[in-house]
């Protein structure tokens, strides 16, 4: 049985003609908003050639309290987030205010001659559209030396050996360049498994398995550091509940730890080790306070 479904208003019958139509018309007004530029504010002197850690997602962004106690303000970088659907009242009231993804930028202090870490935090994941642009834009802006970028990935997605139910799993990427940094720091061929980071020896986290895709801000600052030359690297962990436990984060933390080694950010991977000696429990607070506060903002906003 075929249905045509009128419009109740003037009757006329949408045909494949004016649904095409207006999707073209919809996808012109989105696709400016696709190379959105994203701007840097510092508060204070830039930091730029130097190393970066990019925590993308609210269960990464956890790890710069868990493993870098002590960090500064250094700025934000911020950016028109992507709006599909436009309002029916903006022609009668005029644009509305359009939401802002915002990074919070920390700066960590160096003890050696490296000068300082930047941490860019990103509670929210940028729509995958403009993260391309995106991370142009802030690489561009930052100039980094070495990159690490920090996500997780929903257990639904992922397609590989193990189950997040029963074990943490982490894995990892990295560049050409950061390969051949690894390779250098690593040193004895037979422990290319794992780094030494103050006197300890950490495993590496195994290479992220064939069929398991990454998206979105993660994929776009590695593809980006690849074609640019530059050491970057993904550690990112498949996280199995809605908020991450005090176990998870810290398999996530100590996979974070072992790729700076590896990038031969060695200080900052001594930096973070008090963050590897908390308890579970602790950590497992800390991360359900802040999923119940970000839970009553969005709900009270």
């Amino acid at each position: 049985m075929v249905m045509f479904l009128e419009d109740p208003v003037t009757g006329d019958v949408p045909h494949r003609g004016l649904v095409e139509e207006e999707d073209e018309q919809r996808a012109a007004e989105v696709a400016p908003q696709y190379g959105a530029a994203p701007e840097v504010q510092w508060r204070g002197s830039p930091i730029l050639d130097t190393a970066v850690v990019f925590l993308i997602g609210q269960a990464a962004c956890l790890l710069v309290d868990a493993f870098f106690p002590g960090t500064q303000p250094a700025g934000a970088i911020t950016v028109a987030e992507l709006v599909r659907v436009r309002s029916p009242l903006e022609e009668e009231y005029g644009a509305v205010h359009k939401p802002v993804h915002t990074c919070s930028l920390r700066s960590l202090a160096s003890a050696g001659a490296g000068g300082p870490t930047l941490l860019a935090a990103c509670p929210r994941e940028l729509p995958p559209e403009q993260a391309g642009a995106w991370a142009r834009g802030v690489l561009a802006a930052l100039r980094p030396r070495r990159l690490l970028a920090v996500a997780t990935l929903p257990a639904m997605d992922y397609r590989g050996p193990g189950s997040p139910a029963e074990e943490d799993l982490v894995y990892a990427l990295r560049t050409q360049a950061a390969a051949d940094a690894w390779e250098a720091a690593a040193g004895n061929s037979s422990r290319r498994d794992s780094i030494r980071v103050s006197g300890r020896i950490l495993p590496a986290s195994p290479e992220l398995p064939i069929g398991t895709l990454v998206g979105g801000l993660p994929a776009a600052l590695l593809t980006d550091c690849e074609l640019a030359g530059v050491p970057a690297a993904l550690v990112v962990g498949v996280q199995q509940q809605q908020v991450p436990d005090g176990p998870f984060l810290l398999s996530l933390g100590q996979g974070m730890r072992a790729s700076l080694a590896g990038l031969g950010c060695e200080e900052v991977a001594a930096a973070a080790e008090a963050g590897g000696k908390r308890p579970a429990a602790e950590v497992a607070a800390a991360a359900n306070a802040a999923y119940r506060s970000s839970a009553s903002a969005s709900i009270f906003a």
